[in-house]
């Protein structure tokens, strides 16, 4: 009274899944490389917030507190953003997202290199590019059904969950490097 179903052993040999199988879907590799160089720059980015607040305040407070601030949107808005990546277009979302990412950046460097960067331009700022991302990350996550075939969603599911913990290793390590070679005119 087995109620099992066997397991063919040949037929799951010839299905094998590389590590980087769904890397050869040509869309979702794009997607992946996107996500993985935006999430280095949003890494830098936050490296050089923090290093920017400690230079002008020299208050370990100011420290903690802007990266309060920057996680306060995904506390905040983190269950609404799941709902607007199924309500609207998710290309679009992802698209909208990724180019206002952009804006907090541009300004923070706009404000650095002509010296009138102030902590709260910071804490404005950072707070901006964290709501943006806690609409980007459900956008992006919720594209990669429509871009793999099912026998690959784990495997892009797996190497989608990747970018994170890579751009949290190797991103504060750039960052520092890119200060330490090029310095913020403070």
């Amino acid at each position: 009274m087995n109620n099992r179903p066997e397991i063919n052993q040949n037929a799951a040999e010839s299905q094998t899944i590389r590590p980087w199988s769904s890397l050869l879907i040509r869309d979702f590799r794009l997607l992946w490389i996107a996500s993985v160089l935006t999430s280095l720059a949003i890494q830098i980015r936050n490296v050089s917030n923090l290093y920017q607040v400690y230079q002008l305040s020299g208050s370990a407070f100011k420290l903690g507190l802007t990266g309060f601030l920057e996680a306060l949107p995904f506390i905040i808005f983190g269950l609404f953003a799941g709902a607007v990546a199924d309500a609207f277009d998710r290309k679009k979302v992802l698209l909208v997202t990724m180019l206002v990412q952009l804006v907090p950046s541009v300004a923070m460097t706009l404000l650095t290199h002509t010296d009138t960067v102030q902590v709260w331009h910071i804490y404005a700022l950072g707070f901006l590019g964290s709501f943006v991302d806690v609409f980007n990350w459900p956008a992006r996550s919720a594209l990669v059904p429509r871009l793999v075939p099912p026998g690959l969603m784990m495997n892009a599911v797996t190497i989608n969950a990747m970018i994170i913990q890579l751009s949290f290793l190797v991103g504060p390590a750039v960052g520092g490097v890119l200060i330490d070679h090029t310095g913020l005119p403070i």
